[in-house]
């Protein structure tokens, strides 16, 4: 992880430099920092706060002009009473279903939670229509955006304060676009455990103004096969 972290900053710090024009010329780098203060409460009615801190770094390469290295760094911060719950000390320890470990613990006590990971890092190739992607990336199966129940390789909670904070998986993605909106993609997500790896084909598309999408694989040792879709039904909505 450390090692990791470490090139990601080799290659960050001389893409904003002034006196480096020559290695900057391509390369694209943002980030931002965002505070977010929570008052809520557990499962059991306890009630507590929390304070969470984050300055994310982001970076693209294009290595040539079909190969792209995208990688998106996370340093965070909680503090408040969270820290001190049951929910949250076992949620630091859960295992995601990760390939590899790319999160490492800076300071983790009683009062502060602080910790740096790498959210995003992949290699993205595209050829004509068929784009390969390899890394820790997002994997989003179906269409809700929100929350969606065929998303077995990284589930989001309902009640999760942050939708727009979605896991990556390290897999290898393959995907041939068929149209502006349609694509067939086929994943292979490995594990740990070589018995839980996971492969998935699905399809997407969009008909009369409907988004549909269906998919079929094999996750965590067990078939799964799933059809969702979304658009409008008279004056609502449905997704």
């Amino acid at each position: 992880m450390h090692i990791l972290v470490a090139i990601f900053f080799i290659l960050f710090v001389p893409s904003i430099s002034p006196a480096q024009p020559s290695i900057r010329e391509g390369i694209s780098t943002g980030g931002y920092y965002k505070n977010l203060l929570t008052f809520s409460e557990t499962a059991r009615g306890e009630h507590f706060t929390g304070d969470l801190n984050r300055l994310r770094l982001e970076l693209n390469i294009p290595i040539t002009g079909s190969l792209d290295f995208d990688a998106v760094y996370d340093n965070e911060f909680i503090t408040g009473s969270i820290v001190r719950k049951d929910e949250f000390m076992a949620m630091k320890g859960m295992y995601d279903g990760s390939l590899y470990d790319l999160d490492a613990p800076v300071v983790d006590n009683s009062s502060i939670y602080w910790h740096h990971y790498l959210y995003r890092v992949y290699l993205r190739y595209t050829a004509g229509e068929v784009t390969v992607t390899a890394g820790r990336q997002r994997i989003a199966l179906g269409t809700g955006r929100i929350w969606n129940p065929q998303d077995l390789l990284n589930p989001v909670s309902p009640l999760k304060l942050e939708r727009d904070e979605r896991a990556g998986v390290d897999c290898i993605d393959v995907s041939l676009s068929t149209g502006p909106l349609s694509s067939v993609d086929i994943t292979y997500a490995p594990d740990r455990d070589h018995k839980k790896s996971a492969v998935i084909l699905r399809g997407r598309t969009n008909l009369h103004g409907y988004d549909l999408s269906a998919m079929v694989g094999y996750i965590r040792e067990e078939g799964v096969v799933g059809l969702d879709f979304s658009g409008y039904i008279g004056e609502s909505g449905f997704r």
